[in-house]
């Protein structure tokens, strides 16, 4: 006849065992979530861990692209960077610190930056070979006039007696594809002709540094047109004369008139120009009748009529 087993040493083997696999299980998902965490910030940082840079102060750094030649493998970076003293600064010039060693300082423009203006360098990297994803990080040092200490702040030539001040800071960036080798501006316009009855025309300026939109840019827009083959002031409105990019590295802007001329619209940015020519035309009448519209439908919301693109109500056409 068999023994019969008790049951508390059933109850005590499984308890025994519930607390080891809750004891070592737990030592298993801490190791594997470590294990993972090592995975994602050290073998593939350049997934998670954007392109930063900062100063310690004088400057704020917005933006940075540690761009890299795909065939070639040469470096450059791009830097996007406020002035965030009182008084403007004056001939700024940036180097950096990449493997150890210092680049040769680069001029940025403008020459003449404004307090919450902005300025933008564009660094060639000599002897340091980079590739898609390879992660470098080091000190910048931005050289400028403090306009502050000059005896006229508003006076460019005035700022340039005052000695230069170093405005340290750092940057943590991996290497993206070089698009283009500098910054560039292009203006457009969407009616290359447009009718000279205050129709307003829609312009878009864009900014790219190093082949990516640049966010928070300030693009100057003017506009100067011939009469009699000397440039007049022009007769014409444009919305804002100072737009700002956004992160599509795109502005928009509006102008309008009512004189027929040939307009040149001209962007300005941190040196570049960029122009797109408008010819504001006379409005040709269009005279047609309208009659036998159906009462029910005088009264259409929608309208009656559409005309280039705009919607007429039965009152609008016959002024009743």
């Amino acid at each position: 006849m068999g023994i019969a087993r008790d049951p508390s040493e059933y109850r005590a083997r499984a308890q025994s065992a519930l607390e080891y696999l809750i004891t070592y299980g737990w030592a298993i998902l801490i190791i594997a979530v470590v294990i993972s965490l090592l995975y994602l910030y050290v073998a593939v940082p350049k997934i998670i861990v954007p392109s930063t840079c900062s100063f310690l102060t004088g400057a704020v750094c917005q933006d940075m692209i540690f761009g890299t030649n795909a065939t070639t493998h040469a470096t450059t970076m791009g830097l996007f960077i406020t002035n965030s003293r009182k008084y403007p600064i004056y001939d700024p010039e940036l180097y950096a610190s990449v493997n150890g060693k210092n680049t040769t300082a680069v001029q940025c423009k403008p020459s003449f930056v404004l307090p919450g203006g902005s300025v933008i360098c564009v660094l060639k990297v000599p002897n340091v070979s980079s590739s898609l994803g390879q992660f470098f990080s080091g000190s910048i040092y931005l050289n400028a006039s403090y306009c502050g200490l000059a005896p006229k702040p508003s006076s460019p030539s005035s700022c340039s007696t005052v000695p230069k001040e170093t405005y340290k800071g750092i940057y943590s960036a991996h290497a993206e594809p070089l698009v283009s080798p500098s910054y560039t501006l292009s203006l457009s316009v969407v009616n290359s002709t447009n009718p000279a009855n205050n129709a307003k025309d829609e312009l878009i300026a864009r900014v790219d540094l190093l082949g990516y939109p640049q966010s928070g840019a300030t693009v100057n827009l003017t506009a100067t047109f011939t009469k009699n083959g000397t440039n007049a002031v022009p007769p014409y409105s444009l919305q804002s004369q100072f737009v700002t990019t956004g992160t599509n590295g795109q502005a928009i802007d509006y102008i309008w008139g009512t004189t027929v001329s040939n307009v040149t619209v001209n962007a300005n940015y941190a040196g570049l120009n960029a122009t797109k020519t408008i010819n504001f035309v006379a409005v040709v009448p269009i005279f047609f009748n309208i009659s036998n519209i159906p009462t029910s439908l005088q009264s259409n919301p929608s309208g009656i009529a559409t005309i280039d693109g705009v919607s007429y109500s039965y009152s609008q056409l016959t002024k009743k």
